[in-house]
């Protein structure tokens, strides 16, 4: 598997830490008439968005962005605050050691179609 046949957008409307891993991009959503995130990218960045009704929409803005404009055999999206973890690791309470890896995506993703996260695990 190609790296680059994986994007995931993290979607933001402010400023965030976002993990530095090649298969997470950092997405400003909501990006239209509002000033741009430095690193991140917009929304509205390309013809084909919805970036204008993000209001109603959230995160959704980012998932159509994503969809609609970039290639990539897998996409998909997360919240600046909520990424795919490993909860049974046990890395000194360190969230950000818990994300999944490019690794881990491509291992999982030899393994099935799509990647969900358990209801209820959060950190």
């Amino acid at each position: 598997m190609v790296k680059e046949d994986i994007y995931i957008g993290v979607a933001a409307h402010m400023p965030y830490k976002i993990i530095n891993d090649i298969n997470y991009h950092a997405i400003q959503v909501g990006a239209k008439g509002k000033k741009t995130i430095q690193g991140y990218v917009r929304d509205d960045s390309e013809q084909d968005n919805i970036s204008e009704i993000n209001s109603s929409f959230c995160e959704l803005t980012a998932l159509y962005f994503i969809w609609k404009n970039i290639d990539a055999r897998y996409k998909g999206l997360v919240h600046y605050r909520r990424y795919f973890g490993r909860p049974h690791l046990q890395l000194n309470n360190n969230p950000w050691k818990k994300i999944l890896s490019s690794s881990d995506l491509e291992n999982y993703l030899g393994k099935a179609d799509v990647i969900l996260p358990k209801k209820g695990i959060i950190y």
